[in-house]
């Protein structure tokens, strides 16, 4: 399964207590990003016609995540993947615990953020 995430602003992880999401700007921030991207999946999954990921079976992931640069390197690569991955929990697979292998790169120079996830 190939998903591509392209001029999406992705918000990255950021931790967060019970009462913080409520309260903290950038969790709030990173919970509405999450939804959209949420939503974004299921779009994509409607349209090629993929299924989630099967339960109980090892995921490998490749990710690519290609950042404008103004950008650059304002946030944590790992932070990045975890919004990605979080956001996948119940729509591509059933839970990210299931994740065995990840491969991430992150490129800097387009016009905007694109994300590409292979999911196997």
């Amino acid at each position: 399964m190939i998903i591509v995430v392209k001029d999406y602003v992705i918000k990255p992880y950021v931790r967060m207590t019970r009462k913080g999401k409520f309260c903290s700007p950038q969790a709030k921030e990173y919970l509405a990003s999450k939804e959209g991207l949420q939503l974004h999946y299921h779009s994509i999954m409607n349209q090629h016609g993929y299924e989630r990921l099967r339960d109980k079976k090892p995921i490998w992931i490749m990710m690519k995540v290609i950042v404008p640069s103004a950008q650059g390197h304002r946030a944590d690569l790992d932070n990045i993947i975890k919004a990605v991955l979080d956001a996948g929990n119940g729509i591509l697979y059933s839970d990210d615990r299931w994740i065995d292998s990840i491969e991430a790169t992150r490129e800097i120079g387009s016009p905007k953020l694109w994300v590409m996830l292979g999911l196997l």
